[in-house]
């Protein structure tokens, strides 16, 4: 069987290094132009302090100055103060009344007198005393100090043979004394009930049973028991213990003698999911020659 021979790759162009890389391998080589920029634009651009004192003046006036505002009356600038302004009055100069009709004369002026209340805020008036109405028993309720209180003792107290000895016995108008307790007769009617047919006679009293449902919550009721109506197979699912479990084992297994099936080990495994698929092994479907292209050149490509 003879071999086949690859096929050769078509004749490629290496590009030249100089000029912008289209590949992103490879860095572009910067590129230097002149500008279209004014000389007026050039100057606006900042460079530095030192480079900034060669334009010292540019932009002042040159060396005649035009001032148009004058240095006499108002001063636009702030930095000016504008002088003082002296104006004529408008005052008429001879007025038709006299001199001194308005005044009041000698013996005119309403002196307020100095004695009670001043109506002027500035002059102060005179403390004012009065008698005073009250009587001696409200002087006396008065606390002025301890040593004023020291005449008025005994002032509160009964004098001998006064004191209103009240009875020990009944209720006591003193907080401090207790009441002895009182007794009474009762006035209920001695006989009430005359007619004998409001109270049961012999026997006639209904006891209830103390067996079953007590009716008076006083009375506590009995525990009942029941048989239970669950089946056997509903019995077998109630978890007891662990020792009881151990009756149900191998009721889910089969037994002996029946129809199991048995899968083989080999190959892909669809029935159970805790057993593990073997690995398996396969032919490639990929051709066997294949056309190698690639983007690199051969020796003797070169456009040099």
């Amino acid at each position: 069987m003879a071999l086949m021979k690859p096929p050769s790759s078509p004749r490629t162009f290496v590009p030249s290094t100089f000029g912008r890389q289209v590949l992103s391998q490879r860095a572009s080589c910067p590129a230097i132009c002149f500008g279209t920029a004014d000389r007026t634009t050039r100057e606006k651009q900042y460079y530095s302090r030192e480079m900034d004192k060669a334009r010292i003046g540019l932009e002042g006036p040159g060396p005649i100055y035009e001032t148009k505002v004058t240095s006499i009356g108002k001063q636009v600038t702030a930095q000016k103060e504008s002088s003082p302004q002296v104006g004529f009055s408008l005052a008429r100069r001879f007025i038709t009344r006299r001199y001194g009709d308005g005044n009041p004369g000698p013996g005119t002026y309403s002196s307020t007198s100095a004695f009670g209340p001043q109506v002027l805020s500035n002059q102060r008036s005179p403390c004012s005393a009065d008698f005073s109405r009250s009587t001696r028993d409200e002087q006396h309720k008065i606390y002025l100090s301890a040593e004023f209180d020291k005449e008025k003792y005994g002032v509160g107290s009964p004098g001998p043979a006064v004191c209103d000895d009240s009875s020990s016995m009944g209720n006591q108008i003193i907080a401090a004394h207790k009441s002895a307790p009182e007794f009474r007769f009762g006035a209920e009617k001695r006989f009430k009930h005359m007619d004998n047919e409001c109270s049961p006679g012999v026997g006639k009293y209904e006891i209830s049973s103390s067996f079953g449902k007590q009716c008076d919550s006083r009375r506590k009721n009995l525990p009942c028991f029941s048989f239970t109506r669950s089946s056997q197979a509903q019995r077998a699912k109630v978890f007891i213990s662990n020792e009881h479990d151990k009756v149900h084992y191998g009721e889910e297994s089969p037994g002996p003698g029946s129809t199991f099936k048995a899968y083989p080990s080999m190959g892909e495994m669809e029935v159970d999911s805790r057993k593990v698929n073997s690995t398996g092994s396969r032919f490639g479907s990929a051709p066997r020659f294949r056309n190698y292209h690639s983007d690199i050149p051969g020796p003797g490509n070169y456009n040099c």
